[in-house]
């Protein structure tokens, strides 16, 4: 049997940073599935079934708040790391729903973020 292979949602509307980010997980052997708007965002959650999601706060459609507060109402558990520039503390709202944050600033370490 082939071993569990990481798989990552990655919710981040920026098209630079969203194919930045996916070619960073892809290198290091993680399967990632994109999503660039809020509103879709959990359908794909559903339908990827993912280890991991990587949400970004500012989406179009619905926030990223939004997004992982209609997850958690729904049942889905999956670990998430919300991405944000807003700055250094992550909303009280996110911390409820047991999200890490990392802010992004100029440069976001991959290294960073695979040591969460």
């Amino acid at each position: 049997m082939a071993p569990h292979r990481m798989k990552l949602l990655l919710i981040e509307d920026n098209l630079a940073m969203q194919t930045t980010l996916q070619r960073s997980f892809e290198r290091r052997g993680i399967q990632v599935v994109s999503c660039a708007d809020g509103s879709r965002a959990l359908d794909r959650w559903r339908a990827s079934v993912p280890d991991v999601v990587v949400l970004d706060l500012s989406l179009p459609g619905l926030d990223g708040l939004q997004v992982l507060a209609l997850a958690r109402a729904e049942g889905l558990k999956t670990p998430v790391l919300i991405l944000t520039a807003r700055g250094p503390r992550l909303p009280v709202e996110g911390r409820r729903m047991n999200a890490g944050t990392v802010q992004a600033r100029r440069r976001l370490s991959m290294r960073s973020l695979l040591l969460l």
